[in-house]
């Protein structure tokens, strides 16, 4: 197998696992309850769980493979696009760190009777979710698009 292949199924891989991993932790999010603090750290374990395990692994794959694709590929040294979809791998990577730390934060037992202490542990989760979820969306958009921009 040639080796621009290998790398291309990385990337693919890498990014499906990205992709799905944060719809994934969208949906445990979303199921989390208002209140409780119960109910809410089994939905911490699970989202840190995830994290591990598929995310923060999914993100290197995906942005070694990117990288790599951009060493061995000549043509995307001067395209434009493959240096925005570094640009945003960048982004990516530090969302989902920044968001691994907060679940890894997160987990720690919360005092069940401050009612508040849940809501306000959740306020910049979702924000952190949607934008792994948009700026991924947009690398897959930019890769599949490949506008014919490039530098001379």
């Amino acid at each position: 197998m040639r080796l621009g292949r290998l790398i291309k199924i990385l990337h693919t891989l890498g990014s499906l696992g990205l992709m799905g991993g944060v719809a994934a932790c969208l949906v445990l999010r979303h199921s989390a309850p208002a209140y409780g603090a119960e109910g809410y750290q089994l939905v911490r374990e699970q989202l840190n769980a995830l994290f591990t395990v598929l995310l923060v692994p999914s993100v290197g794959i995906t942005i070694f493979s990117g990288f790599a694709s951009m060493i061995v590929y000549k043509p995307y040294w001067n395209a434009l696009w493959a240096w925005a979809k570094a640009g945003s791998g960048v982004i990516v990577l530090q969302y989902t760190f920044r968001m691994k730390w907060n679940a890894l934060e997160l987990s720690a037992p919360l005092d069940p009777t401050d009612p508040l202490n849940v809501p306000k542990a959740l306020s910049n989760e979702w924000s952190g979710f949607w934008v792994l979820l948009i700026v991924s969306a947009l690398n897959v958009v930019v890769g599949v698009w490949r506008p014919r921009f490039s530098v001379k």
